[in-house]
């Protein structure tokens, strides 16, 4: 069994996401937050680029 580790930190969100998804070239990740806003991570960055409202 693969054992889980953290890797990485991003701070600036307060809640668990409910879904994430990554960019083709895994520069980026989405995060659905609780009020279906997006929150958009640059992983390089490690850091919040933008949220998306709906």
């Amino acid at each position: 069994m693969a054992s889980v580790k953290v890797v990485a930190t991003v701070t600036g969100m307060n809640e668990p996401r409910f879904a994430t998804a990554f960019s083709i070239d895994n520069a980026r990740a989405y995060g659905l937050n609780r009020d279906l806003s997006v929150a958009v991570t640059d992983r390089a960055m490690k850091a919040l680029v933008l949220t998306m409202k709906p």
